[in-house]
């Protein structure tokens, strides 16, 4: 009902509404191989063990060993679809290594400045936190506050506390910064002007 009202949907109050633009037909995805992104054709209704098929086909890996799909910093379940995880057109995914949990692995991250353009390197462990990362940004020669960074996935921001390895951080994984200014609206959950 494009006519309705929140209160005829019985929403009161001091409410979060997340908003998801709705794909319908087949969309093109992306997944991570070595040093590039390959695109694959999916449908929204495709379960994650059809789409990890697709890409064993498509890459020409072996079913022997198992295949270990991330989106947004979450491991992905093979018997969920598509859009249960809110997946949208244009999407990268990671294909990780499940048995490599160690984190003391020592990788190398890029970290593309979204408003600049600029992408920087990084040497980190993936025992770091996001804090440390953001410290270690500050150190460089821009030297942006740690209170101003704000480090994102595709569709997920990524909480100071947290290590790199909560959110399946690799080698050559990329982090998005968007450096925060007194024009941005600044949301507990989320930016909005981004």
């Amino acid at each position: 009902m494009d006519s309705a009202t929140l209160k005829g949907y019985n929403i009161h109050g001091e409410v979060t509404l997340d908003l998801f633009y709705e794909v319908s037909g087949a969309m093109i995805i992306h997944y991570e191989a070595i040093n590039e992104e390959v695109p694959l054709l999916v449908m929204p209704d495709n379960t994650v063990g059809m789409v990890k098929s697709l890409i064993r086909n498509n890459a020409g890996l072996s079913s022997d060993k198992p295949l270990t799909l991330v989106y947004a910093g979450v491991q992905l379940n093979d018997f969920f679809m598509l859009s249960t995880y809110h997946v949208q057109k244009w999407a990268v995914f990671q294909i990780v290594d499940a048995d490599d949990k160690d984190p003391m692995t020592s990788v190398q991250i890029r970290v593309k400045n979204v408003t600049s353009g600029d992408t920087i390197f990084l040497q980190v462990k993936r025992s770091d936190t996001i804090r440390d990362v953001k410290i270690m940004i500050k150190g460089l020669k821009d030297a942006i506050p740690v209170c101003k960074q704000i480090l994102f996935l595709p569709q997920k921001r990524l909480e100071d506390q947290s290590t790199l390895a909560d959110y399946y951080i690799r080698d050559q994984s990329i982090l998005n910064l968007l450096v925060y200014t007194p024009e941005m609206e600044l949301y507990e959950d989320g930016f909005a002007d981004y």
